[in-house]
């Protein structure tokens, strides 16, 4: 199963290829609406007037940190299934060393950062920062809840 993004009326849902006799040209790509297995984590959302549509998924990870030689860094690393979702979503919006903009939510505080890739688990790692940390009381090896806006 894939997502079709090429019908502006159907943006985001989840559609299965088809090919076959419902096809005016031979070989054409056509797509038939399927429901959503489970609801996933991977929604859209969209105010409907042609607006940037941001695509929203829910994902956890353990919060780490990284020590420099100055300071020390905190980190939620993303790994599994919800890395393609990110993959997906950031197609044509990553930017350098494939970062990739994104509105995240912890609990109920919300900042925008980036997502950089991380090759040792070949997944993202989310900075958290301390403000962040400290409204949602989170610490070191904690499992971190979130929400994603790409």
């Amino acid at each position: 199963m894939g997502r079709c993004r090429h019908s502006k009326f159907a943006e985001g849902l989840n559609f299965e290829p088809v090919l076959g006799p419902e096809s005016s040209l031979p070989f054409s790509r056509m797509c038939r609406l399927l429901p959503s297995a489970q609801g996933g984590p991977h929604k859209r959302r969209g105010n409907g007037k042609g607006e940037q549509v941001d695509d929203i998924i829910t994902a956890s990870g353990p919060l780490i940190r990284w020590t420099g030689e100055k300071a020390s860094w905190y980190f939620v690393t993303l790994t599994g299934d919800v890395v393609g979702e990110i993959h997906y979503a950031a197609l044509g919006r990553t930017r350098g060393f494939g970062s990739v903009r994104v509105r995240a939510t912890v609990g109920g505080t919300s900042w925008e950062t980036s997502l950089f890739p991380h090759k040792e688990s070949g997944g993202f790692v989310l900075p958290v920062k301390a403000a962040v940390r400290k409204a949602e009381a989170l610490a070191e090896g904690d499992e971190v809840k979130l929400t994603l806006a790409i």
